[in-house]
């Protein structure tokens, strides 16, 4: 005798012991199972469960109703931890942490910006810095830059209105960069930028201004800022080099063009 459910069954198989009734095979399970309290013994062909409750003594036994105790708390609760394999009931995951890049020690975690919650219509989601992100409203955040190039070669003159360029879609100006391939002398080269006839730069002291013996200057951060699509800048020289203009000027206006959805 074992404890082993099929050997235990096996006793009252009728197959296995072809006694001549089932009361018989009880009769000879029980002499098996002497003194052996609790052990439990199933009928096959009758379904029934037999426990020994004393010394070759089989009683029926049906067992109590238990399914709270396996549910979570209960006092036999059945747990899937080690179980390889799926579930048969779809799994709703956890709140949980997202490992980083190996080693670094850092983890993402669903806020909401990564789920979406809080962000408008367009709105772009970029990276912040590390393991961050963040929605965008278009126009505010993502840019690349956007040059405007005046060059002229040969010696620098003051100048009015020249070379008009008309912005191809909304921009916002930086700074302007100027450069020169020979230095002014005994007076500063200074260059204006105008939008629509009116200079972007309400200081002048913010023009860029490239001082004797140099060659290259950057504005201020301009007074007047924003292009619209269509609007239209020129160059103004206000002033050359006295001694030697300078010569084969080089003007960049550096632009910001934010980033849209269409």
């Amino acid at each position: 005798m074992t404890k082993h459910a099929d050997a235990t069954n096996a006793h009252l198989h009728p197959a296995a012991y072809p006694v001549a009734n089932a009361a018989a095979r009880i009769a000879l399970a029980a002499t098996l199972v002497t003194g052996q309290i609790g052990f439990l013994v199933y009928q096959v062909d009758t379904d029934v469960m037999y426990k020994c409750s004393a010394a070759a003594t089989l009683t029926t036994w049906t067992p109590t109703l238990h399914a709270s105790s396996h549910e979570n708390a209960g006092s036999d609760e059945i747990s899937v931890l080690g179980l390889s394999g799926l579930l048969a009931d779809g799994q709703t995951p956890l709140d949980h942490l997202h490992a980083g890049v190996a080693g670094d020690g850092e983890q993402l975690e669903a806020d909401t910006a990564l789920l979406g919650t809080g962000d408008s219509a367009g709105d772009l989601l970029a990276a912040v810095g590390d393991n961050s992100v963040e929605w965008l409203a278009p126009g505010t955040g993502l840019y690349v830059w956007f040059d405007i190039t005046y060059a002229a070669e040969g010696a620098v003159e003051v100048a009015t209105g020249a070379l008009r360029f008309y912005a191809p879609i909304a921009l916002t100006i930086d700074k302007v960069y100027i450069a020169v391939n020979t230095a002014p002398t005994d007076a500063s080269l200074i260059v204006d930028v105008h939008k629509g006839g009116v200079t972007i730069f309400t200081d002048q002291g913010k023009r860029p201004t490239i001082v004797t013996t140099e060659f290259v200057d950057e504005s201020d951060t301009p007074d007047i800022t924003a292009l619209a699509k269509n609007d239209y800048v020129t160059i103004d020289i206000d002033q050359v080099g006295s001694s030697v203009a300078g010569s084969d000027l080089t003007v960049h206006i550096r632009c910001k063009q934010f980033l849209q959805i269409a």
